[in-house]
């Protein structure tokens, strides 16, 4: 049950990869570096929702998911680490 919900705390995965595109488009326009879309006059860039779409535009819906079972393969052994050898170790 402990890997299950470590497993199922990935499921935020496309709100970190419109938030990680989001940030370096930002930075790529503050740096001097071409990016694309578009871009408010006081340097913040687009809507969460807003890159979101984008994403799924450029390189369709499965780009949203990038990453996902590396970060939920962490989650479960960090939830088997943390619950279970704190059980079997001797108190």
């Amino acid at each position: 049950a402990g890997c299950i919900g470590g497993t199922l705390s990935a499921w935020n995965t496309p709100l970190e990869v419109a938030r990680i595109e989001s940030q370096s488009v930002v930075m790529k326009k503050r740096t001097g570096g071409s990016a694309d879309g578009d871009d408010d006059e006081d340097g913040k860039g687009r809507s969460l929702v807003g890159t979101m779409c984008d994403i799924v535009e450029e390189r369709g819906f499965g780009a949203l998911y990038v990453g996902i079972i590396p970060r939920a393969a962490q989650a479960c052994y960090q939830t088997l680490f943390l619950v279970c050898v704190p059980r079997l170790l001797p108190t």
